[in-house]
């Protein structure tokens, strides 16, 4: 169950970085 929570916490930062990413594209 822990992993799976690091597993969660993991991909939640990424789907976050990944977003904004994004933005900075969309911006240039």
């Amino acid at each position: 169950m822990i992993v799976d929570l690091k597993l969660c916490n993991r991909t939640g930062l990424v789907i976050e970085l990944v977003s904004h990413w994004l933005d900075e594209k969309d911006d240039n």
